[in-house]
């Protein structure tokens, strides 16, 4: 949070969406660029960075207590100067998350990961491992979990109000943990990882 806070402290002023409440400021650092976009109770940050083959985008931070469907206005914002920035998001090289749960507070995309584990077929909650390769690393497990739950729905559809398709694409260095989950009780599964996604135009109608 430290982290975020000096940043908060530190952009310039880019606009204001008095529809939404949503202030978007950034700050460029070399070949970096901080986007944030801030409200009440809500501070979200994606980082750009630049290389000779093109540039990467990550949601790099969130202080934000707002449920993801009223989180859209600033991814909304945030893709919107992105977008500007970069000539329609021409040579981005994919869109990071990580982790999957950036705050204690922060639980949403987490809970929507957890539930869908508990209810697998494949996985063993009881010892918190793949039922067939219990030994095997659950990285695909949970890639495929984000995307049949549609864990970050709102964020897929923000995208896609802007023509782009974003879709998981790889998932690393997921966490375990023993919780209470409505419905199934004490279990043992995945809450918390790194996630790239893919983004591709969609065609045109």
């Amino acid at each position: 949070m430290k982290h975020i806070l000096i940043l908060v402290l530190s952009f310039i002023a880019l606009s204001a969406c008095a529809d939404t409440g949503v202030e978007l400021s950034k700050e460029v650092r070399g070949n970096e660029t901080f986007y944030l976009a801030a409200g009440s109770s809500c501070k979200l940050i994606w980082l750009v960075r630049y290389y000779k083959e093109g540039f990467s985008v990550r949601q790099d931070g969130s202080h934000c207590i707002r449920p993801a469907a009223e989180r859209q206005a600033y991814w909304d914002a945030l893709l919107k100067n992105v977008m500007s920035d970069t000539n329609n998001l021409q040579g981005m090289l994919g869109f990071q998350w990580g982790p999957l749960q950036q705050a204690e507070n922060d639980t949403e995309l987490s809970l929507r990961l957890m539930q869908a584990a508990a209810h697998a077929k494949e996985w063993d909650g009881k010892r918190g491992v793949l039922r067939k390769h219990p030994r095997d690393v659950p990285n695909l497990f949970v890639e495929k979990l984000l995307k049949q739950a549609k864990v970050f729905v709102e964020l897929t559809e923000t995208f896609g109000k802007h023509g782009m398709q974003l879709e998981v694409g790889d998932v690393e260095e997921v966490l375990i943990k023993q919780t209470t989950v409505d419905g199934v009780g004490k279990v043992t599964v995945p809450y918390n990882c790194l996630v790239s996604f893919s983004v591709k135009k969609l065609p045109t109608k």
